[in-house]
């Protein structure tokens, strides 16, 4: 079935979007946030040519579709995300009934698009999917944890990663997942603790010797969807201690939140497995 432009306007401007993404003719999704003048932060590899790749928690897309136009072999997205109105994490139990309303009242608003996932051929509103049509992409979409990613019972040339962690509640799990299928290149992004003099500050506030500021964790779980932030030289030592080899920190950048208009403090890593 056709797609009416104004249609699919409709969709990108008013659905449900986490992550801003380009389609045809200068439309672009409505995300919370923006990672198009990012990328330069992530130094991802500039070809993927050969390389098999998994995207671990790919929400809309951005990422695994970035990927597939840098001439990967093959990308696999997982994430949790059912679009079905119920949480794609598990938040702490004081938090629950925010988050399940959080995700009911998206697919509410997403469904007034329903419409249009049956032109897509999808019984349901999932925008990663309904993406992957649009785009005419080959990225292979799959509902499954970061807690069970060996059970895909494959490796990956490169596993990307990015701004999940600090969203669970076994991290340490969940990295040792990343690592176990990760063939040669990690690369990891959370929302952390940054290095900077605010820091600094509050860790000789908190009477804390100032060599301790590699170790860093903090919780939040009592706040929203996330539970650590992790200081930068912390997640690195998680990091090695899951099975890399080298790990080294990328880059530092903030992240606007769109809708709260916050920015956001991320870390990104590259860990190799040799």
């Amino acid at each position: 079935m056709k797609i009416e432009q104004d249609d699919l306007k409709d969709f990108l401007e008013n659905a449900s979007w986490y992550h801003t993404i380009d389609f045809p003719n200068g439309l672009s999704s409505k995300g919370v946030f923006d990672h198009r003048n990012h990328l330069n932060f992530y130094k991802l590899p500039e070809s993927f040519t050969g390389k098999e790749v998994l995207d671990v928690g790919c929400s809309d897309g951005f990422f695994s579709f970035e990927i597939e136009k840098r001439g990967a072999q093959r990308v696999l997205a997982v994430d949790t995300n059912k679009f079905d109105g119920s949480p794609a994490i598990s938040p702490s139990t004081s938090m629950q009934n925010d988050l399940e309303k959080k995700y009911s009242t998206r697919q509410l608003k997403n469904s007034h698009f329903t419409e249009l996932a049956k032109k897509l051929d999808l019984l349901q509103v999932h925008t990663f999917l309904m993406t992957k049509k649009v785009l005419g992409s080959n990225v292979e979409y799959r509902d499954h944890s970061i807690y069970n990613l060996k059970d895909l019972n494959q490796t990956f040339d490169v596993v990307f990663c990015g701004d999940l962690i600090e969203h669970l509640k076994n991290p340490i799990e969940a990295v040792e997942q990343l690592s176990s299928v990760t063939k040669e290149l990690c690369i990891i992004t959370i929302a952390s603790l940054t290095t900077s003099k605010k820091l600094n500050w509050w860790l000789r506030l908190l009477r804390l010797n100032p060599i301790l500021k590699d170790r860093v964790v903090t919780y939040w779980g009592d706040r929203g969807g996330s539970f650590f932030h992790f200081s930068p030289g912390a997640f690195e030592k998680l990091l090695k201690a899951s099975g890399f080899a080298r790990v080294e920190v990328i880059s530092s950048f903030d992240l606007k939140n769109l809708k709260t208009g916050m920015d956001i403090p991320h870390v990104v890593y590259h860990c190799w497995k040799k």
